[in-house]
């Protein structure tokens, strides 16, 4: 225990030894009031303050509880042992304070940083979304550059064609010329719908019946449901209507509808069926059918890929899965596929 009877002594003691406490007597010659407390704690805002005041000094006191003392005394009304419980307790609630502010300074420092990175990724999206733009852009310009061309060439060889305009002997390199042009055609073809859809994502919402969808749907795609034999089996007791951009709701009932279609088993007749489910506010639209089924253990990673075909002797573009995810992600849905091979595929849009 050190003892100092002026506030200058107290003060050159707490530069040079290092204290676990300081009872400090509001009546020190060289101090009047709280300045005595204020001098302390400027000097080390660390070191628990108790202060020793006569009964006068009340309101004072508690004053100095608000400017940083831990506790306070009133002379002639404290024992030996008050005053080492005070000592004891005031040193504990000193260590929760410091604690307490070096977590405050951790949350600080935390939340200065957390701004610090969603500025960055505000200005990573920024800068994203513009390079995402720009590369629309030119895929955009490079598809309708190349578009001109292409068609110009590929009636070329359609004029050579007619007019037998190719020797004998050069007929197979002809075809392979003719091949390749119309592949690249029916690329650039590809890449513009896709240039399209994504300039379509921007259409409003309308309230829309699931079976009226259904049924427009069919009628525009009767010559394959005739062909096909397919059998088209609905419920939509669960959930009749969603509010929906009418041409993206089309596309993803033709686009799944087809696909069963195409890729139906020759052995049995081809049965669709599809069916709405109600799971508290997310409506769901599965489509079930019983045909040749998919590999998800080579092609699931690929499936919903942008240009992607697993079956080469059925005609495709390699995009109506891939459009149709992005329309249903771009409106804050899920797409998920379950499929057995020669036993059938399900499709199961979450809408959100």
């Amino acid at each position: 225990m050190i003892a100092a009877d002026t506030l200058e002594k107290a003060l050159k003691i707490i530069s040079e030894v290092e204290l676990d406490i300081i009872l400090l007597d509001l009546g020190l010659p060289d101090s009047s009031g709280l300045n005595g407390l204020q001098q302390i704690c400027a000097k080390d805002p660390d070191i628990p303050v108790v202060i020793l005041t006569g009964l006068d000094d009340s309101e004072l006191s508690y004053g100095a509880i608000h400017q940083g003392a831990q506790d306070f005394l009133v002379k002639g009304e404290y024992n030996h042992k008050l005053l080492g419980k005070t000592i004891q307790h005031s040193i504990e609630r000193n260590k929760l304070v410091i604690e307490l502010k070096k977590t405050e300074e951790k949350l600080r420092v935390a939340n200065e940083n957390l701004q610090e990175e969603k500025g960055n990724l505000e200005a990573a999206q920024i800068l994203t979304k513009k390079k995402n733009e720009e590369l629309e852009q030119f895929a955009y310009v490079a598809s309708h550059d190349l578009k001109a061309p292409i068609t110009n060439l590929k009636s070329l060889t359609e004029i050579i064609t007619k007019t037998n305009g190719v020797t004998t002997s050069a007929v197979p390199i002809f075809d392979k010329i003719i091949g390749s042009v119309n592949r690249m055609n029916d690329t650039i073809t590809t890449l513009n719908e896709v240039l399209s859809l994504q300039s379509d994502l921007t259409l409003e919402k309308e309230p829309l019946i699931f079976s009226n969808t259904l049924a427009e749907v069919l009628a525009g795609i009767e010559h394959m449901t005739s062909n096909s034999k397919v059998k088209v089996i609905t419920d939509f007791k669960a959930a009749e209507s969603i509010n929906y951009p009418k041409i993206h709701l089309h596309h993803i009932f033709q686009n799944l509808i087809t696909n069963s279609i195409k890729y139906r088993a020759n052995e049995r007749t081809p049965t669709i069926t599809i069916k709405t489910i109600k799971a508290g506010d997310s409506v769901y639209l599965t489509f079930e059918d019983n045909g040749c089924g998919i590999d998800l253990k080579k092609y699931e990673k690929k499936l919903f890929g942008l240009f992607q075909r697993f079956n080469t002797e059925i005609e495709g573009k390699g995009i109506g899965l891939f459009s149709t995810k992005t329309i249903i992600e771009k409106f804050g849905g899920t797409i998920s596929v379950a499929s057995e091979l020669d036993k059938g595929t399900t499709f199961t849009i979450n809408f959100g």
